[in-house]
């Protein structure tokens, strides 16, 4: 089975980030994460600015038990399209790689199910690219 990779792209809410790390890394627990990457982008507006660019720099500790984490502090905010690319760049080429927001939260044991349902059987194997988390109905479009 291949390793998977993860980058949590922010923009500022440290108190969503830091909840967004915790289920990430506790979260995968059947098949744990290889690596956590995080890219921090500024947010453009002032409003949305906060501490996160300053706790992710002072809280290696709480990180320690994930071993594999890096940070990446864009200049600003590229938008969406352009931090998922650099995501997926910085993810080792060999792992399937999960992203998301740190406005996302994941539930206990989030990774398992989407990986049996990529290599569900030889056709998913062969012919999807990508499988996502249910969202809640209020997300719906």
């Amino acid at each position: 089975m291949k390793k998977t990779s993860c980058f949590l792209i922010t923009y500022g809410k440290w108190e969503y980030t830091k909840l967004a790390l915790h289920y990430l890394i506790t979260g995968a627990v059947d098949q744990p994460l290889d690596e956590l990457i995080i890219i921090d982008t500024i947010p453009n507006e002032p409003r949305n600015r906060d501490c996160t660019q300053d706790q992710l720099k002072n809280w290696p500790e709480d990180l320690i038990s994930f071993k594999n984490t890096k940070v990446i502090t864009l200049d600003k905010n590229y938008g969406s399209p352009w931090t998922i690319k650099k995501g997926i760049e910085s993810c080792k080429p060999e792992n399937d790689v999960f992203f998301c927001s740190n406005d996302v939260f994941l539930g206990d044991n989030w990774l398992q199910p989407l990986i049996d349902l990529a290599y569900k059987d030889e056709w998913h194997t062969k012919h999807v690219g990508a499988v996502a988390p249910f969202q809640a109905p209020e997300y719906a479009w």
